[in-house]
């Protein structure tokens, strides 16, 4: 992620307000700038490329969910635009 975008992210974090209930969080929308968040949509993976959450993390429960782990042999299969954006996001 370039530095301008983790400086816009980190601005729009910063003063997000805290929402109190029912737990203290804050929700910030549109977080990423427009053609940053436009690269990340056209980058993602296919479903074929990801693997359930419960092989690449200490998580039960939740077949339905999969994540690409952004790191070894999961990154290194990606192919090579998809591998140089989230390997540059990872970095």
């Amino acid at each position: 992620m370039s530095s301008s975008v983790e400086l816009e992210v980190s601005y729009k974090i910063g003063n997000a307000q805290v929402n109190v209930f029912p737990f203290p969080h804050i929700y910030v929308r549109d977080i990423f700038p427009a053609q940053f968040y436009a690269e990340l949509l056209a980058r993602l993976p296919e479903s074929a490329q990801l693997k359930p959450i419960e092989e690449a993390r200490p998580v039960k429960g939740y077949p339905e969910r999969f994540v690409l782990a952004l790191e070894g042999e999961d990154l290194a299969a990606l192919p090579s635009p998809q591998r140089e954006f989230w390997s540059a996001l990872a970095g």
